[in-house]
């Protein structure tokens, strides 16, 4: 089902990664709650840009596999980092909270990143 979903909100992009984008990485903050929701961000950045490359990063806030959160940006003009976030009410009962981030650099998919919390909210 995660992959159908990523189908739908992921246009398909090249994925031969330029050779300057070894300087970057992507992470993500594993959901956590507060004032009755579930939040979470992903970064993508690079320790050195050699030129004004554009970033972008995608972040998805999964419910039970289900997306409930969305957020994307994009920074263009040589910016070292550059981070999405999102959020969704939570709900009574116990629900699986996990994020999915995907970064781009110059248009390239340049990673993947997934977490999910390990505690019932």
């Amino acid at each position: 089902m995660l992959s159908v979903l990523l189908a739908a909100v992921i246009p398909a992009v090249a994925t031969a990664v330029p050779a300057s984008a070894e300087a970057c990485g992507l992470t993500v903050q594993t959901p956590y709650w507060s004032n009755s929701r579930m939040h979470t961000k992903g970064t993508m950045s690079c320790s050195s840009n050699p030129r004004a490359v554009d970033l972008d990063i995608q972040v998805q806030l999964l419910e039970n596999g289900s997306a409930v959160g969305y957020d994307e940006k994009g920074c263009w003009g040589g910016y070292a980092s550059c981070s999405a976030s999102t959020s969704a009410p939570n709900h009574a009962g116990d629900q699986v909270w996990c994020v999915l981030a995907i970064g781009y650099y110059d248009g390239y998919e340049f990673d993947k990143a997934y977490s999910c919390e390990q505690t019932g909210y």
